[in-house]
């Protein structure tokens, strides 16, 4: 959740300095080095991001297989996401995208084949819902703070009754 926040902040600071790149030109307002900086920075903060969901989903379909649970079903958008950026040395580049090289099955599996290598727009590598992961870290969060509370509560009630 944290990292979501971070994306989230640095998204608004880029596009804060990209409105003020457009205003004021770069005499004035950011210059082209500013907006680079803040693109390098939205990528790598976003990579974080995917890396995090994807060892979050992990843990989750743990816990739920620990508990005797269905776990949820796997994301295979973000786990062929997060497998493509940590291979994409393996990739060969057409523009603003990087696109299967040699042995990037991870990357030919995504929606298009394809990645863009460019920041911006709503979504993440213009494939993951940056809210959408907040929200389902947010109630993986709920529920496990709820089941300790209920674990506690029945603890001190143990407690209290002389058990």
């Amino acid at each position: 959740m944290r990292q979501v926040k971070h994306v989230q902040q640095t998204r608004e600071k880029a596009a804060r300095q990209g409105r003020a790149f457009e205003r004021m030109g770069p005499e004035l307002g950011p210059d082209e080095l500013d907006l680079a900086r803040n693109a390098r920075q939205q990528w790598a903060d976003e990579q974080a991001l995917v890396w995090a969901a994807h060892q979050l989903e992990r843990w989750t379909r743990r816990l739920a297989m620990e508990r005797g649970d269905d776990p949820v079903p796997r994301d295979r958008v973000l786990a062929d996401l997060r497998n493509a950026l940590e291979h994409l040395d393996e990739a060969d580049f057409d523009g603003g995208a990087a696109i299967p090289g040699e042995g990037s099955r991870s990357l030919a599996a995504l929606p298009g084949g394809r990645l863009s290598v460019r920041s911006g727009g709503r979504l993440a590598f213009g494939l993951i819902e940056v809210d959408e992961l907040e929200r389902r870290a947010l109630a993986l969060v709920d529920t496990v703070e709820e089941e300790l509370m209920q674990e506690a509560a029945d603890w001190w009630a143990d407690v209290n009754s002389g058990r």
